[in-house]
């Protein structure tokens, strides 16, 4: 939303309250802090019921469109930074970004990776697999065992735990780089600061102010 629209959602809040709670006791108190301050804590509780919703298998195709377009604003790709420290030869992980909020795909770049007779080969430039993406419970079952050291994965496995990307991969395969898409978190908007604007569409006006109010 432009800066008129952001304005406008406090404006139709505060109307739809006078209109439920006409006491003037009551409407003194909300200035706008106090205003935006609901449409925020709102927009927070409804950026995640779309996200419950994308990870559910829908039959509603025109809403699924409806969610992605919505949430569009908020689709980010980054170049990840490993965290050397907590890495091993076989589990890497990445540091994740302060806004991550909902994992979308990853892509490993590889120099190196299993090949029939020989898995020594490099390749130059680095090439793009991408991972399969496994929950955090199910990862442990990926963690290599005493015996299968030599087992392959066709594709890392990726998983998230806390402030990192997880990602498990065989003794063939060298990753020198981790590309990630992800949904970040929404940043707060209010009209008393200057390109504070509500980073959602207009198709999501509505919800916002009857959520909120």
């Amino acid at each position: 939303m432009n800066t008129e629209q952001t304005r406008q959602l406090g404006i139709e809040f505060e109307r739809r309250i006078q209109t439920m709670l006409p006491q003037k006791e009551f409407i003194d108190k909300l200035d706008t802090e106090t205003i935006y301050s609901f449409l925020n804590q709102y927009q927070d509780k409804y950026i995640h019921e779309l996200f419950n919703n994308l990870d559910k298998l829908s039959e509603n195709k025109s809403m699924d469109i409806r969610i992605g377009e919505i949430l569009s604003p908020l689709l980010t790709t980054v170049n990840l930074v490993k965290n050397t420290e907590k890495s091993t030869d076989l589990i890497d992980y990445y540091n994740l970004e302060n806004d991550f909020s909902m994992y979308v795909r990853s892509v490993s770049k590889v120099n190196r990776f299993y090949r029939y007779k020989d898995s020594n080969i490099l390749a130059n430039p680095p090439k793009s697999i991408a991972n399969t993406y496994v929950s955090n419970i199910e990862l442990k079952n990926y963690i290599e065992g005493p015996n299968d050291m030599l087992r392959i994965l066709r594709s890392p496995i990726v998983s998230i735990d806390k402030d990192y990307l997880i990602i498990i991969h065989d003794m063939y395969t060298n990753i020198v780089g981790e590309s990630l898409t992800y949904y970040r978190a929404p940043k707060y908007f209010t009209p008393l600061i200057k390109d504070a604007d509500c980073e959602l569409p207009i198709d999501a006006f509505e919800d916002l102010v009857s959520g909120a109010v």
